[in-house]
C-alpha cells in the first residue's frame, strides 16, 4: 500500500473514533485528508446553521481562508454557487 493511501486510511480511522462533540477535531482531520484525496491545496466545508438559515464556512484551507470564513450564504439562494451546490447535492468543479 502506498504512503498516501496509508495516510488517508489513518485519517479516516481517526475521524471514525471521534464523537459528535469533537467537531473541531473532525474538521481538522478533514482539512488534512481532502488534499490527499483531491490533489488540491485548498478546500471548503460548509455546515448548516438552521437557526439563521445559512450555510456557514466551518473549514477553509488555502490563502483566502480568512476571507472565506467571514462569508455565509443563504440555504436556498440560487444566486450563490455554494447554495446551489447545497440545493442539488452535487459537486461543481470550478477550476
Amino acid at each position: 500500500m502506498s504512503q498516501k493511501l496509508m495516510d488517508i486510511s489513518t485519517q479516516v480511522a481517526t475521524i471514525g473514533q471521534f464523537g459528535k462533540e469533537n467537531l473541531a477535531d473532525i474538521l481538522h482531520c478533514i482539512g488534512e485528508t481532502v488534499p490527499l484525496l483531491t490533489g488540491q491545496s485548498r478546500c471548503r466545508l460548509y455546515l448548516e446553521d438552521l437557526t439563521s438559515g445559512t450555510l456557514v464556512c466551518s473549514l477553509a484551507t488555502g490563502q483566502v481562508s480568512p476571507r472565506v470564513h467571514a462569508r455565509s450564504f443563504p440555504l436556498t439562494g440560487p444566486d450563490f454557487l455554494v447554495s446551489r451546490v447545497y440545493i442539488v447535492h452535487e459537486e461543481i468543479d470550478v477550476r
